[in-house]
């Protein structure tokens, strides 16, 4: 069968998905089973008490380059001062059809700490993709040697030695060079917490916070803390940063950043083009939303009202609505919680995971927020609190395993929560980090999820692949200059949307993959406009879609074969789209 054959034969192909998986299954199935994956993570609460409720990144990344995101979930450590065998994190490598095979002692990959979260990203320029480990102690770098292994890295000056939980990548300078912003969280360590008297529990306000690093790539693999010169250093008394999102919130061509708080304020910081950073968040209202500061957990970028502009989601604790910044002209930042339905969905829940991913292909960008609660019941129960400030704890659902929420964008800036979600609506978890990728080349995005009490799971859209949809990848070029923060907008069908590229903020999972765009019944794009870092436009128009492309700099897109879809639900099996196809592009 020709690759034409088989695009004509998908959309056929793709309501029998839908007819199969039965009126009552929902958007997600739990495929974890079969798909090969086997990971329970371990903790220590009793000795370690707070640290171990804040684990559970993981991160999707194509690290070989054969066009499937393969999977890295973190490590924790199940008995403090014991030995750590069983609870290193594992790389996963991608086989297609919805399979994993666990590579981790083949690639090299020793990860046996407290880890925290993990992060894709080229961090050397050289087209393949590294692995950065945040941690309770030294972060940790992983250079992609290109083989299928990893080497760790050395005196590479990204060893921040506090409590990282989140990062961040851009080129914040204009050298073309990748640069990383870590995220700390509380004056802790593990030591400290053994220290502390048995069934004394702690909040937040019972830290110091902990100040978050900017490291410039000076090249050769090796990077320096700027944090100072930048104009970021912050009083730890006012900042306890779980995660950071890079966004051009001003369209000025320059990455600002947005910190993520728990119980202080969230700050934003605009990129002035010079090499420093001024705080905008008073300005802008992209701080306090409310009477006072949420506990912000998780936090997502998109453009779910369709301006061309970045919004913000930052999920929060059990009892407090979720946020909604929405951009308005890249000045202002207004509270769209309420108006858009998107405050009180899940509000019981604490929720973590989040990002802004069209689920069902229709063409606005749907949300979701993973829940967990902090501990378990008989914990809290027998515990105490060490300060009156924790009432806030017992707010909302004081169930240790909690529900993920599925926010359905309706259009019109306005979200519900998705009626049918499926398994993912029915399986409670204590979930953390969470990741969105295509994992099986169906042209729907599928989500996977960190349960700290439970095993991790994989979730397969049934649903998504019944309409159309395009994926496009910026690459490195010969200049080895990053391609992170490139803006893609495309039209089709009367809609158009903008997203850009980046490693995905979430909580404690930043995974890079294609930007995925939902077309709805286009069957063909009218354009795709493509402004890369330092303000280079290209522009394409009459794009087939459901096709994965590639695209580098000043080069045409590059028409990528997908894998074979899984046949087991009635997809085509065979490659999706041609081999050789190219579409050159107009620079305007």
């Amino acid at each position: 069968m020709t690759g034409r054959a088989r695009l004509l034969l998908l959309p056929a192909a793709a309501a029998l998905v839908a007819a199969t998986a039965g009126p009552d299954a929902g958007l997600f199935r739990d495929i974890t089973k079969s798909s090969g994956i086997r990971f329970r993570i371990g903790s220590d609460l009793r000795h370690l008490k707070l640290i171990p409720t804040m684990i559970g990144g993981c991160a999707f990344g194509d690290y070989d380059g054969d066009g499937l995101p393969d999977l890295y979930v973190s490590s924790s450590i199940p008995k403090w001062g014991k030995p750590n065998p069983k609870s290193c994190g594992r790389l996963y490598h991608n086989l297609g059809r919805g399979r994993f095979e666990d590579v981790t002692d083949r690639a090299g990959i020793k990860a046996c700490g407290l880890g925290m979260g993990a992060f894709w990203a080229d961090l050397d320029g050289d087209g393949r993709l590294d692995l950065y480990l945040t941690n309770v102690g030294p972060n940790a770098v992983w250079w992609n040697r290109g083989d299928g292994a990893f080497e760790e890295g050395k005196d590479t000056g990204l060893e921040d030695p506090l409590f990282s939980v989140g990062a961040g990548f851009l080129d914040y300078d204009g050298d073309g060079r990748l640069d990383v912003v870590v995220a700390n969280y509380l004056d802790s360590t593990p030591e400290w917490e053994a220290a502390q008297p048995q069934f004394e529990l702690r909040v937040p306000e019972d830290y110091v916070g902990q100040p978050s690093h900017l490291f410039r790539n000076e090249g050769d693999r090796h990077f320096r803390d700027v944090t100072e010169e930048a104009g970021l250093a912050v009083d730890p008394r006012e900042t306890k940063t779980l995660g950071v999102a890079v966004l051009d919130y001003d369209g000025d061509g320059f990455p600002d950043l947005y910190f993520v708080n728990d119980r202080v304020s969230n700050r934003l910081f605009r990129n002035r083009g010079n090499g420093r950073f001024e705080e905008t968040t008073a300005e802008t209202g992209a701080g306090v939303l409310g009477s006072r500061p949420r506990a912000g957990m998780g936090v997502a970028v998109g453009d779910p009202f369709g301006a061309g502009r970045p919004s913000l989601f930052v999920t929060n604790f059990g009892g407090e609505p979720n946020s909604l910044y929405r951009n308005v002209e890249g000045t202002l930042f207004e509270d769209a919680g309420t108006a858009s339905g998107a405050a009180e969905v899940g509000f019981p829940f604490v929720r973590w995971g989040t990002h802004f991913a069209d689920f069902d292909n229709d063409g606005l960008p749907d949300l979701y927020a993973v829940g967990g609660h902090l501990a378990s019941r008989i914990v809290r129960a027998f515990g105490y609190y060490k300060s009156g400030q924790a009432k806030y704890v017992e707010a909302g659902d004081g169930a240790y395993a909690q529900r993920t929420v599925l926010l359905h964008n309706l259009g019109d800036g306005k979200y519900e929560e998705w009626r049918e979600a499926g398994d993912l609506a029915r399986i409670r978890m204590v979930g953390r980090g969470s990741a969105v990728a295509d994992v099986d080349g169906d042209g729907a995005l599928d989500l996977f999820v960190v349960d700290i009490d439970g095993p991790a799971r994989l979730f397969q859209n049934r649903v998504g692949s019944v309409r159309s949809w395009v994926s496009i990848e910026p690459t490195v070029g010969t200049d080895r200059h990053t391609v992170l923060g490139t803006r893609v907008r495309v039209t089709a069908g009367g809609r158009s949307q903008t997203q850009w590229f980046l490693v995905s903020p979430s909580y404690a999972s930043g995974s890079l993959t294609p930007l995925h765009f939902g077309l709805g019944d286009a069957e063909q794009l009218d354009e795709i406009e493509v402004t890369w870092p330092g303000g280079e436009r290209q522009v394409f128009r009459g794009v087939p879609a459901r096709r994965a492309y590639r695209l580098r700099r000043g080069g045409g897109l590059e028409s990528v074969p997908l894998p074979a879809a899984p046949t087991e639900i009635g997809m085509v099996d065979g490659p999706l789209s041609p081999r050789g196809f190219m579409i050159e592009g107009t620079v305007p």
